[in-house]
């Protein structure tokens, strides 16, 4: 249950009065009380069916759920006198799987497929001409589908060869409905514009592939474990903003780290020599898009380090 107790808006007089032009309260407004009423539930099926062919002791599983959030209000708007309410957003998703292990369990194999669908997705976008702070809007629906896998693989059976794990998504996100959303004017840069027709363009935050490779060598010295491992991470193209414009955009990159450590076995202590980002890629980790630009934040550049863990 959700009510406004109160929402109130004016403007200062220089003579210490004050010109109020907005005061709204569930007591006399009952448009501003709601109660959203779900029932969620999960289910889940999981099968073992002991073929040799799908691996040893193969796994498969298809599972689906509902979910919800419930209504919210604009509480705060300089520029109107009306208290809006943003429907529930209800969701329906769906998913099969399979965990394996192959080659004599040289491989470690999990992987899914998901479909999302959403309804009344809400959305929040900030604009001084669209009242001054956060605005929470609907979206009419959204549609989020995809395959992601895992792996974990011996190299070298019978050894202490290195360790391959890769891991990724393919994701198919889009608006199947977003007709007048709040967004920029596309001719008049960062001009607000409130009738963006973004049915169809590309989810934010959902580049079409992500991917992490690391490779790991461990060896034994008379001190204790020496590991030596090296990573790559890589995304694809990215939209911070419905509009999906190119302004709006992180292109793909990819990021490499490098790690040494060195486990002293006899006091639990494992010090490692790190490397992050260390080819200096330059990409943000979130854009804010506003009245006066785009504000990116930058991920850090290449970090070295020590790191010292201690387990007692």
């Amino acid at each position: 249950e959700r009510s406004v107790i109160e929402s109130s808006s004016g403007v200062l007089l220089s003579n210490g009065g004050r010109i109020e032009y907005l005061n709204k309260s569930a007591a006399t407004d009952p448009d501003l009380e709601d109660v959203t009423h779900s029932f969620d539930p999960k289910v889940s099926l999981d099968f073992r069916p002991g073929w040799d062919w799908l691996g040893n002791d193969a796994l498969l599983y298809v599972s689906a759920q509902t979910a919800s959030k419930s209504s919210v209000y604009n509480v705060t708007n300089f520029l109107d006198v009306v208290v809006e309410k943003v429907k529930p957003e209800e969701m329906r998703a769906f998913e099969a799987g399979i965990k394996t292990r192959l080659f004599d369990d040289l491989v470690q194999f999990n992987a899914a497929a998901w479909r999302y669908d959403i309804d009344n997705l809400q959305v929040q976008f900030a604009s001084l001409l669209a009242g001054g702070t956060v605005l929470f809007e609907n979206a009419g629906s959204l549609r989020s589908q995809g395959v992601d896998f895992d792996t974990i693989i011996q190299l070298l059976p019978n050894s202490n060869g290195p360790v391959l794990t890769l891991s990724g998504a393919f994701v198919d996100c889009y608006y199947t409905s977003y007709p007048n959303g709040s967004g920029f004017n596309p001719d008049n840069a960062y001009i607000y514009s409130g009738k963006n027709d973004n049915t169809g363009n590309r989810g934010v935050r959902a580049p079409e592939f992500s991917g992490t490779a690391t490779l790991v060598q461990s060896l034994q010295t008379s001190l204790g474990e020496l590991e030596f491992g090296a990573d790559y991470y890589y995304s694809s193209e990215q939209f911070f903003l419905a509009q999906n414009g190119s302004r709006f955009s992180q292109k793909a990159y990819g990021v490499f780290g490098a790690r040494v450590s060195l486990l002293l076995e006899p006091w639990n202590l494992r010090l490692t020599a790190f490397g992050t980002n260390i080819a200096d890629t330059k990409y943000t980790t979130g854009l804010f898009a506003n009245d006066f630009g785009v504000n990116d934040v930058a991920a850090p550049k290449a970090v070295y380090g020590m790191r010292l863990n201690w387990d007692f």
